[in-house]
């Protein structure tokens, strides 16, 4: 039986097989067959860039002041994205075989990387039951019309949970789908979601669910209006999407966490900048560096997304112009395009992963230069007020 991504390949017109890409099956993420054309370059699904113009500054919370306890961002009912079951979806596919292999030795059996769960069973329990082997796939049978899977996070990392339990279900690090009744939900798109819209909460956003997180066009006057901006949030936001991420980098293999933590972390670094010497003051050497160590981090983060979309691009033979800007697009996988388009999922989603990761190098590179030549507090900063070009289609 042909897998989600053979038939993408088949509805596009294209008769040749595909070409499986070279990851682990249970985290890997599909490419596209060489002797596949792409679309042009520089098309995202909607809604998944942003206008950081858009976006109010905030004034840090009125318990922002060090030595308090840091106060997590409300949580909100996110439903996790429904797969498409004619298109695929960036991870394991569910047509594809998994090991035959069963967990004979714990309560709770794992049958061909799912994990079974009656809904009742399930909600009677406080946290996902522990397992000898790993499963990809949480299974949940019996739920009421009414269930909704949500998600959220918190200091030991995403969770699922229900209005009809006050449970919070933590994510095994091999948990890639929830099938709740039949019905397939991607959980690293749900765990992106997350943090875009506790970004957006910090923010004070007026519409929480467009992603905050901008597509940069110019590294140095989009880049460093767009983190002057952000950085102006509560510490305690950027340091609870920090840990999220952290968690969200260590669990998958998705190029979108590292792009979103290198963004929290030089939001960070770009803090004391703003309002440090920025606003008439200084910085001592010890906070220099740290600034600069940040930086680093960020970069660290940013190469290791632009490598993880190398292998998939060079499957398809093609790699972004320099010319030409591709945003963000972490809902690739989940946008509709407009009737009778053509519209390459893959190639959108690996493209603007890697064009958006190298511009973000850039910037920063651009901005280390700044602090280490002590010429930052010369540099004219863009109004914060001031456009970025939104690159939503």
């Amino acid at each position: 039986m042909p897998n989600q991504y053979e038939l993408l390949q088949n509805k596009a017109g294209n008769d040749q097989p595909a070409v499986p890409p070279e990851f682990d099956p249970l985290a890997g993420w599909p490419g596209l067959s060489r002797k596949q054309s792409p679309p042009a370059a520089g098309r995202a699904p909607e809604g998944t860039a942003s206008d950081p113009s858009k976006v109010p500054p905030a004034n840090p919370d009125k318990d922002s002041a060090e030595g308090t306890r840091p106060k997590p961002p409300v949580r909100a009912e996110i439903d996790p994205n429904q797969i498409d079951i004619l298109r695929g979806w960036p991870g394991l596919d569910s047509r594809t075989a998994a090991p035959k292999v069963s967990d004979q030795a714990s309560k709770y059996k794992v049958e061909n990387g799912a994990l079974t769960l009656s809904f009742k069973e399930l909600i009677s329990l406080s946290e996902l039951p522990a397992t000898n082997i790993p499963y990809s796939t949480l299974r949940i049978t019996g739920a009421p019309a009414t269930a909704r899977a949500m998600h959220w996070a918190d200091e030991s990392g995403y969770y699922l949970f229900f209005n009809e339990s006050k449970n919070n279900y933590h994510y095994p690090r091999s948990l890639k789908f929830v099938d709740l009744n039949g019905q397939m939900y991607d959980v690293d798109r749900s765990r992106l979601k997350i943090s875009e819209v506790a970004l957006s909460q910090a923010a004070r956003a007026d519409d929480t669910q467009k992603n905050p997180f901008a597509s940069i066009t110019n590294p140095r006057t989009d880049a460093i209006t767009y983190f002057k901006r952000m950085a102006q949030l509560s510490g305690q936001a950027l340091d609870w999407e920090e840990k999220v991420l952290r968690k969200g980098v260590q669990d998958t293999q998705n190029p979108y966490f590292h792009i979103y933590l290198a963004d929290v972390l030089t939001m960070q670094a770009m803090q004391p900048l703003v309002s440090g010497f920025l606003q008439g003051g200084q910085i001592s050497p010890e906070q220099k560096q740290a600034i600069l160590d940040k930086l680093a981090e960020a970069d660290k983060q940013l190469k290791a997304a632009a490598d993880k979309s190398y292998g998939p691009l060079y499957q398809m033979n093609r790699f972004p112009s320099a010319n030409v800007v591709m945003p963000l697009a972490p809902e690739a996988f989940f946008y509709t395009p407009p009737a009778g388009t053509y519209y390459n999922p893959s190639y959108s989603f690996w493209g603007g992963s890697w064009d958006q990761a190298q511009r973000r190098r850039t910037a920063i590179a651009f901005t280390s230069g700044l602090i280490q030549s002590n010429v930052f507090k010369y540099f004219a900063l863009p109004p914060a007020e001031g456009p970025l070009k939104d690159l939503t289609p």
